[in-house]
């Protein structure tokens, strides 16, 4: 379990790396500065319907990528203890995932 969790939390934090790195790369290439790229969110739809391919877009995917692994990781955990019949740990991992989609909830909110 401990190499699939450190498996899991690896690839996905080198994968939303390279894909922001990848966003920084093309907005550079583009001769757009970081200061002026727009990091709102209302404007966040706009980035998936513009007919232009947009850095920013790259820039919310890996950030998608680097906030969704602790939940893949804690997914996996549960399925891991429930196969095994670990229920207290199993409710842990479920606690955790509660807890994040309470911020996910709360931030929503406030938004």
């Amino acid at each position: 379990m401990n190499k699939t969790l450190y498996r899991i939390f690896t690839i996905g934090l080198l994968a939303g790396i390279a894909v922001m790195l990848a966003g920084y790369i093309y907005s550079f290439a583009s001769s757009i500065s970081p200061e002026n790229m727009s990091m709102d969110t209302n404007n966040l739809i706009n980035l998936f319907t513009a007919r232009r391919f947009s850095p920013d877009l790259l820039l919310y995917l890996g950030l998608a990528v680097v906030t969704l692994t602790p939940v893949a990781g804690s997914i996996f955990a549960l399925a891991y203890y429930l196969i095994h019949k670990q229920y207290r740990f199993a409710a842990a991992a479920a606690a955790i995932l509660l807890v994040l989609a309470a911020g996910v909830w709360i931030g929503y909110l406030r938004s």
